[in-house]
């Protein structure tokens, strides 16, 4: 391989990608793990994920002598270069099945004044429910469903890793985990409704895409669960 070989290479690989998102958190003081591997309990064999990126966010003590607090937030990220089309479909969000998740997988409690305040309460636009990329080869090769898989699958082998962000003494910490998919941009992305799939319309906003999934768990065997994934387009948060 010559210099331009090695040049053309670089430029369409998806790592190059992953490199400016990872880039980007650093940026804004994220600890950064690139391209973390586990085992895939369904299959025995070693996957990677994207990436982790983490940050503590400290509470404010009203009360002296009390504890040290903070939040740390952890995203399970997987990095998609769109460089072709894509279509989903949308409705509204199973709205009890995502207050289970956030009481089961969030510190977020029932009842409590702030727990509406929570992103996916406060999310009133339809959620993705399913999606046909322009060039997909079967359910395994359409990108979106290997971002989507990848992404997950990370988020739950993961999930148990150590916080990357040092504590300090006796502080109290509160742990948050969500799984994201960063796209490069959307530009290529359409969306229509399940309930009147009539024409597509571009997609010009952040999204969440809903999914009944089922995997083999680390620790509980065959598993199934209720998710929501944060599609994000990189390029808007660039620009602001």
């Amino acid at each position: 391989m010559d210099a331009a070989a090695a040049k053309k290479l670089a430029e369409k690989s998806g790592n190059s990608f992953q490199c400016k998102v990872a880039n980007y958190f650093r940026a804004k003081n994220w600890a950064v793990l690139l391209s973390p591997y586990y085992v895939d309990a369904s299959t025995d064999k070693s996957r990677e994920s994207d990436l982790i990126v983490e940050r503590s966010f400290p509470v404010t003590n009203y009360f002296a002598g009390t504890p040290e607090r903070s939040v740390r937030l952890r995203l399970f990220i997987e990095c998609k270069y769109v460089s072709e089309g894509v279509v989903f479909w949308m409705e509204a969000m199973d709205s009890a099945q995502a207050q289970n998740l956030v009481f089961a997988r969030t510190p977020f409690v029932r009842d409590h004044q702030r727990t509406r305040e929570h992103h996916y309460f406060q999310n009133s636009e339809p959620v993705a429910k399913l999606f046909a990329s322009e060039q997909r080869k079967g359910e395994e090769g359409d990108p979106i469903y290997r971002a989507l898989n990848q992404c997950l699958n990370g988020y739950i082998h993961n999930e148990t890793r150590a916080s990357m962000v040092p504590t300090v003494p006796k502080e109290e910490t509160t742990q948050i985990d969500y799984p994201v998919i960063v796209c490069s941009d959307f530009n290529e992305f359409y969306w229509t409704s399940v309930a009147n799939p009539a024409d597509p319309t571009p997609i010009r906003r952040n999204f969440l895409l809903e999914v009944d999934y089922a995997y083999v768990s680390p620790r509980k065997g065959v598993t199934r669960e209720y998710f929501l994934v944060d599609v994000v387009d990189f390029s808007v948060s660039v620009r602001s």
